[in-house]
């Protein structure tokens, strides 16, 4: 009991510490990956006016990503405080079950460790690699992180004091709530836990890891309906099949060969010839199969971030085979698993380093540099975006299409050519940056052109949040916050806006070819530098279409 509440309370102090620095500042604020702050907004937004994921929205991220932030938004609390507070409600839910799992497998320390760790995934203000640059973006990533830390340390390391019920929870919870946060980490992580327990013969502790998942669910599924499942799963095939995601950074190769991973993975592979030669047979087998999933995982992230590195170092000093001969292999047998696990410790160190600070140096900023992420959102405008950011929209073109001394160059070049709308070809330039100056520009010049109230647009681009900077437009049901291919909401829209430099150019091209494939009417009804909208009309009636070529 005494090791379980030293571990508690070293939970609770960094979730009091890292929650409260966050808390303490004059607004939330991120300079870092907006048009992914853009999407989760666009998500909490949504799901605060009770829309519900994957039956009035298209996305493949898991309700419970962004049902805590909606949930505190519901009591009146604007964006960025309720992110925080979502953050700190579920490290108080995480400390106490990793403190109970740490404290019956390790000392005083590696207790504490244990329980910290989550905390500190949870409360962080980066999306998880070592760039400084503060962000909320993928927080999701950072949540089933410690989820999984809880559930692989309960599977992998053997407790010195059993206690199945509760080993059964420190499985079967984070295992349900990885279901409806990001269905990759069950994927990669289920196996790994059901061979430790099946050769460790922990049937009991399987029953009861089964039964509370499966009981999580079922109320769940009480409470949003049985219709949520195929929606959610038919969201996650879009999600796989899109040609614009086939991944979000490095191949698979390059994750398992790049130099940020191959002396990590490396490290385990050994660790687990050294279990197997120190005794510990299934523990070494556990170590094989999570590697594979751990990979897996870090491939199907953004920024391909190997957030594992430093939390299973410290399992494996857990797992530490007993020297002096006791077992084939002996000595050398725990040196091995032991320089392994600082191997592992010392990779994972500068993304540990980048987590547990960044509630400080977000306190440092000025908040004089940022503006309101949202300038007209109210009360949400406590979300806010480095100013310079936010103001600096970088358009980048493509020179050898517009520059006479650089047309010898356009054949070797060898773009795609832009589709074109009403026989005019659309420009071949992208946007870089200012993603949330330019959509709240675009919105003031709409709503002043009088666009009619309630109006429902169709971006060709990669984001569809333009009605969360406008007055006038209303949220386009069945879309998709994120596009991931097909037109999703486009049989529920009014307009249709094509932006000249999109943020994504492949995503307007493809929604333009896509549009004319169908045979939407098109009238043009608005043409400004930035954008051209059209307003949508039946295929009878007279208009233009988009043509690509």
């Amino acid at each position: 009991m005494a090791s379980r509440a030293k571990a508690t309370g070293a939970g609770l102090a960094v979730l009091v510490i890292l929650g409260g620095l966050a808390l303490l500042a004059d607004g939330l604020r991120v300079n870092r990956y907006e048009g992914d702050v853009i999407h989760l907004v666009e998500l909490a937004l949504r799901m605060e006016r009770g829309e519900r994921p994957h039956a009035d929205f298209m996305t493949p991220i898991g309700p419970l990503a962004i049902w805590p932030i909606a949930l505190a938004m519901s009591v009146g609390l604007g964006i960025g405080k309720a992110f925080v507070i979502a953050q700190i409600a579920l490290a108080l839910l995480c400390v106490p079950l990793a403190a109970g799992i740490g404290a019956r497998r390790f000392g005083g320390l590696g207790a504490a460790a244990f329980a910290a760790l989550p905390a500190v995934l949870i409360l962080s203000l980066v999306h998880g690699g070592t760039d400084p640059g503060l962000s909320i973006s993928m927080h999701y990533n950072r949540w089933a992180w410690a989820l999984g830390f809880i559930a692989l340390g309960t599977a992998l390391v053997p407790p010195i004091r059993r206690n199945a019920l509760g080993d059964g929870a420190g499985i079967g919870l984070p295992l349900a709530a990885l279901a409806l946060i990001k269905v990759t980490y069950v994927v990669g992580l289920l196996p790994a836990v059901l061979v430790l327990l099946a050769l460790r013969r922990d049937f009991g502790v399987m029953a009861i890891a089964a039964g509370l998942a499966i009981a999580c669910l079922g109320v769940f599924t009480l409470g949003v309906g049985a219709g949520f499942w195929p929606g959610y799963f038919g969201d996650l095939l879009d999600t796989a099949r899109s040609q614009t995601r086939a991944y979000p950074g490095l191949s698979l190769a390059q994750v398992l060969t790049g130099p940020a991973y191959l002396v990590g993975h490396v490290a385990m592979l050994a660790a687990v010839i050294c279990l197997r030669r120190g005794g510990r047979a299934v523990e070494g087998l556990g170590l094989l199969l999570m590697l594979g999933g751990l990979v897996y995982i870090t491939f199907q992230n953004f920024g391909n971030d190997p957030l594992w590195f430093a939390p299973v170092g410290l399992l494996l000093l857990g797992l530490l085979p007993a020297g002096g001969g006791a077992a084939k292999g002996g000595d050398a047998a725990r040196t091995g698993v032991l320089v392994a696990a600082l191997v592992l410790a010392g990779l994972g160190a500068p993304y540990l380093v980048n987590l547990a600070l960044s509630p400080v140096r977000h306190l440092a900023e000025d908040r004089a540099d940022y503006v309101p992420l949202l300038p007209r959102g109210g009360r949400h405008g406590d979300l806010l975006m480095e100013t310079e950011r936010a103001s600096r929209v970088n358009l980048l073109h493509a020179g050898e299409q517009g520059i006479a001394q650089l047309a010898a160059l356009r054949a070797r070049a060898d773009r795609s050519p832009p589709p074109s709308i009403g026989g005019t070809a659309l420009p071949s330039c992208s946007l870089e940056g200012g993603l949330a100056g330019w959509f709240d520009m675009v919105a003031r010049d709409l709503d002043t052109a009088a666009l009619p109230d309630g109006s429902r647009v169709v971006v060709a681009d990669l984001l569809e949040s333009l009605w969360m900077f406008s007055e006038r437009i209303a949220p386009l049901p069945g879309g998709a916050p994120w596009r991931y291919g097909g037109l999703p909401g486009v049989q529920n829209a009014t307009h249709f806006l094509v932006p000249l430099c999109p943020i994504d150019p492949g995503s307007r091209d493809e929604i333009v070819r896509l549009m004319a494939e169908e045979g939407h009417g098109l009238v043009p009804v608005r043409q400004t530098e930035l954008y051209t909208l059209y307003e949508i009309v039946p295929p009878n009636m007279p208009g233009i279409a988009a043509r690509s070529r």
